[in-house]
């Protein structure tokens, strides 16, 4: 059973967790602050619309009737009958009136204040002067005017025209002091005005650059997202893509612990795994080319590597001999000792061919108790020796077997050298014929085959031991 994995020193979840926390925090952050701008805003833009503009209108509005008033006011001293009087009167009375409205809308808008106390305590003694303007001037029209009137009578208008100027001199002061109260008041509302259009443009100015600075922030988090994704998930996939796409496996990670995060676990983890696999898939062709019993190479094996010399010879033009070897009467040993005993005799007889070739030869059985040796490199000649060697190794060697007997065997073998043009087929096939020549001609023997062109020729009876 496998161990547990080992803790990760990091992880790569939990970093893209974190920064997706601090980058919902900004983003929260941000659009908290520019609510609060916002609202920041309105108010300020219902406080403008809603108290100083009106305020500053009826102050505006209130300063123009005072001087209104102050205008028609004057023309009472100036009326020289009843009907010029009443109507003086009546336009100083709608002034008058207009006036008492502004003060009562300014009072109904700000309250009960002390710019307001004094405008009434001003109006207050505007109307008291005008009436008694109106009173005096209307004693003087009831008199009359011209050189027609008696000397008493123009001794009593004189009289009334220095009330009435006195009167007029009083209008005016309380007109006067009308006016700077009603001109102080639209002065400081205008000043008021100023101010708040001034800090609305800033808080205007404010929230652009807020909005300014979330973009920027937020374009960074999102650039900063984006090359953590690339540097610690998109490219390592790539990298572990890439690594399952090419199946080479890299040293360093099969001796890395595979801590770091879980990329860096899947990658070392992959690592081994392909290592294990290309032992596995080696050790499967090994298997599928190497026989089970004498752990020489098979018959595909063989057919694979004599494909590949023949190649080799017909490119670069070496010589390239074959040897086949048979066991001679090894159905007897099977028969007399039983199976395991030929399965020993097999494996010895392997083990002999393999000590006895060279290492750029190729040792195979070929089946049951068929043997071939490609030796590449060697011609004619060469092979016939080594043939031989191989013969007198085997002959000279005495077989053990299972219940501690031994047995003598013999084996004979075929040769054949590759000519030019010729196939591995029938450069097999040659070699196979030879053998089957020296088991013909009595076994323990050496055959040579014939050139492809060339017609067999007889042994001579002088050599039993070749061919």
């Amino acid at each position: 059973m496998r161990d547990s994995a080992p803790p990760l020193r990091g992880s790569v979840r939990v970093r893209l967790r974190r920064f997706s926390q601090l980058m919902g925090a900004v983003v929260a952050l941000t659009i908290a602050a520019l609510l609060a701008c916002h609202l920041w805003l309105q108010r300020s833009a219902v406080a403008l619309e809603e108290d100083l503009l009106p305020h500053w209108k009826m102050a505006q509005q209130l300063y123009s009737d005072a001087r209104a008033l102050s205008a028609q006011a004057t023309r009472l001293p100036l009326a020289l009958s009843e009907g010029e009087l009443d109507t003086v009167r009546a336009r100083v009375a709608s002034q008058m009136q207009l006036l008492e409205e502004d003060l009562a809308r300014l009072e109904a808008h700000t309250g009960l204040t002390g710019d307001s106390a004094a405008l009434a305590l001003s109006i207050a003694k505007l109307q008291d002067a005008i009436a008694r303007a109106s009173s005096a001037a209307s004693q003087r029209v009831a008199l009359g005017w011209g050189a027609a009137l008696s000397l008493e009578v123009s001794h009593e208008v004189n009289a009334l025209r220095r009330i009435e100027r006195d009167l007029a001199r009083l209008v005016d002061e309380q007109t006067v002091v009308l006016s700077s109260y009603a001109s102080a008041l639209a002065t400081d509302s205008e000043r008021l005005l100023d101010s708040q259009r001034s800090a609305f443009a800033l808080q205007r100015w404010l929230q652009t650059l807020l909005i300014l600075f979330a973009g920027l922030s937020i374009g960074l988090l999102l650039m900063a997202q984006s090359r953590l994704l690339e540097r610690r998930l998109l490219r390592r996939i790539d990298q572990l893509r890439q690594t399952m796409a090419s199946g080479s496996v890299d040293e360093r990670l099969l001796h890395a612990d595979g801590r770091d995060d879980e990329l860096d676990a899947m990658q070392v983890e992959l690592a081994r795994l392909l290592n294990r696999l290309t032992e596995q898939n080696q050790a499967l062709e090994q298997l599928a080319a190497t026989d089970t019993l004498t752990r020489l190479a098979n018959r595909r094996a063989l057919h694979e590597r004599l494909a590949l010399e023949v190649m080799r010879q017909q490119r670069y033009a070496q010589p390239l001999s074959l040897l086949a070897i048979d066991i001679d009467h090894f159905k007897q040993v099977n028969d007399t000792w039983g199976h395991a005993a030929g399965d020993r005799v097999l494996q010895d007889l392997a083990q002999i061919l393999c000590s006895g070739a060279r290492q750029s030869d190729l040792v195979a059985r070929y089946g049951g108790e068929e043997f071939i040796v490609v030796l590449p490199g060697s011609p004619r000649e060469g092979a016939e020796a080594m043939a031989e060697h191989l013969r007198a190794r085997v002959v000279a060697q005495r077989f053990s077997l299972p219940g501690g007997a031994t047995v003598p065997v013999s084996i004979s073998i075929g040769s054949a050298t590759l000519a030019a043009g010729e196939s591995a087929d029938s450069l097999l096939a040659r070699a196979d014929a030879a053998l089957y020549r020296a088991k013909h001609l009595g076994r323990n023997r050496v055959c040579l085959a014939p050139e492809p062109s060339a017609p067999e020729a007889a042994p001579p009876p002088e050599a039993p031991a070749a061919c």
